[in-house]
């Protein structure tokens, strides 16, 4: 018989601050402060007030399910270029094939139970699904506010286990961002990224961008761009609106952050400059893969 070929995951960039292992077989990473507080709240803010019940993919893709009770709203890339400029920086895949940057809410007693990411594409909806870009290749999802220890509102990985054989849980941390990748390169769905967001007892803000194989397009939930009837969207108006339709939750609306200084030594890929988190007149970055570079051991 034909022996099996262990998976190969996408790349992720070695040289990332704060870059920390969480699991090695599946890759798991963490990644504190990969949003500032003020960009956390810019996104929080932005979402505000167009926040949809959120659907299941897969399998009877686009129903609403009581496996999954929080809601969502979807930004367009072009309003937060900086955004996804940074995740394309961290993964070395072109911005085209990003999903529309999700901004997710959960409150209290919310929940997404156990799920995968990607599709099976021997199923006909995972095939159906993967039409627009193909199968999903990584996952990164920052929270954007903190839970404190005891208060529920974890990601677990049911299937795998910390090194005292514990379930892998990561608690929610302004900022911090985890990637994994639910599928490898070639499509194969990894059953072992099998995750859920466990209800918490506070309220939970999460974004997400999932990353396809290839080429993806998408309609958002919110375009920043008709905020006033401009087609140029900058900090000050930006600004306003959000605390229009959030009836100002936050005591000062802070600036964008900006991404880190560029690194010189990366090979295979075009760095982006730094760059607001909401520039529309940023321009999108040509971007080529990091080669493939992690292999699942059997």
């Amino acid at each position: 018989s034909r022996p099996t070929i262990p998976p190969i995951y996408n790349g992720i960039n070695p040289h990332t601050p704060n870059l920390t292992i969480l699991h090695t077989n599946p890759p798991i990473f963490s990644i504190p402060s990969f949003l500032s507080p003020e960009e956390c709240d810019l996104l929080i803010t932005t979402a505000h007030g167009s926040f949809t019940p959120a659907p299941v993919v897969g399998k009877d893709s686009g129903q609403l399910t009581p496996s999954r009770t929080s809601t969502t709203c979807y930004l367009a890339r072009e309003d937060v270029p900086g955004y996804v400029d940074r995740i394309s920086h961290l993964t070395g895949k072109p911005v085209e094939h990003c999903e529309l940057p999700q901004v997710g809410r959960y409150y209290p007693s919310q929940q997404y139970r156990s799920h995968y990411d990607a599709f099976d594409l021997d199923d006909v909806d995972g095939r159906r699904f993967a039409e627009n870009g193909g199968q999903r290749v990584v996952t990164v999802l920052v929270y954007l506010n903190d839970l404190a220890v005891g208060r529920g509102g974890c990601t677990a990985f049911p299937r795998l286990k910390t090194s005292s054989g514990e379930v892998l849980r990561v608690r929610p941390e302004r900022g911090k961002a985890i990637v994994f990748f639910p599928a490898s390169v070639d499509g194969l769905l990894d059953t072992d990224a099998l995750h859920a967001a466990e209800p918490a007892l506070d309220t939970k803000y999460v974004s997400q961008v999932w990353i396809r194989q290839g080429e993806y397009k998408g309609v958002p939930t919110k375009r920043l761009a008709s905020v006033h009837g401009s087609g140029n969207v900058n900090g000050n108006n930006l600004e306003r609106h959000a605390h229009y339709e959030a009836q100002r939750p936050y005591a000062h609306y802070p600036q964008q952050g900006t991404l880190p200084a560029a690194t010189p030594t990366l090979v295979g890929s075009v760095v982006p400059s730094p760059s607001p988190l909401v520039n529309q007149n940023h321009p999108m970055p040509q971007q080529q893969p990091y080669p493939p570079q992690y292999h699942r051991t059997q």
